[in-house]
């Protein structure tokens, strides 16, 4: 099972922390994908989209991403994210479907789970971080499983020495979640 997550050090939500996070992830060969994230209007906030902007984000982004399954044979994914893809949800505007139809579009299979707020160690107290929600998926499509997992978020885990060493042990424990569930 392929693991790719988008690049977290980029536009506004450049940073140190965010850089390590990227560093971290090549680290443990996760494939970093980009994007041209100054395309996508953001609301007053600067950390979401706007319904033009999601409309734009959910279309390059199923460009990005199923280009590099394509090349790679790869037919579906799993998506696991923050308010990156959940903000639109809670706005009722179905970020969630959005997203599965543009990558349709594609002719790529998406399951899309977001819930904002969340991250590797972010909601770790309501059992919402990536690893659980990845798991229970998982469960839900055995005996079936994903060609790719793709992770759209990080930027709600909290950086400083203490959280750093946890949220290593959270990516260690999804890389380690993908590797048990690939046929």
């Amino acid at each position: 099972m392929l693991l790719l997550s988008l690049r977290t050090c980029v536009h506004v939500w450049k940073s140190e922390e965010m850089y390590a996070l990227d560093e971290l992830l090549k680290s443990k060969q996760i494939e970093l994908l980009d994007l041209k994230w100054e395309r996508f209007k953001l609301i007053s906030d600067q950390q979401h989209f706007s319904t033009n902007g999601f409309s734009k984000f959910s279309t390059e982004l199923a460009k990005v991403v199923s280009c590099h399954l394509i090349e790679k044979g790869l037919k579906n994914v799993v998506i696991m994210s923050d308010s990156t893809i959940g903000f639109m949800n809670s706005n009722g505007l179905e970020g969630d479907e959005c997203i599965v139809k543009s990558f349709a579009n594609k002719g790529i299979e998406a399951t899309v789970n977001s819930i904002g707020g969340s991250g590797y160690v972010s909601m770790n107290e309501s059992n919402d971080h990536f690893h659980a929600r990845l798991s229970q998926i998982l469960r839900r499509m055995y005996p079936w499983s994903p060609d790719a997992v793709l992770i759209v978020g990080g930027w709600n885990d909290i950086w400083n020495a203490e959280s750093t060493s946890k949220i290593e042990k959270a990516v260690d424990g999804i890389i380690n979640l993908t590797r048990r569930w690939s046929v």
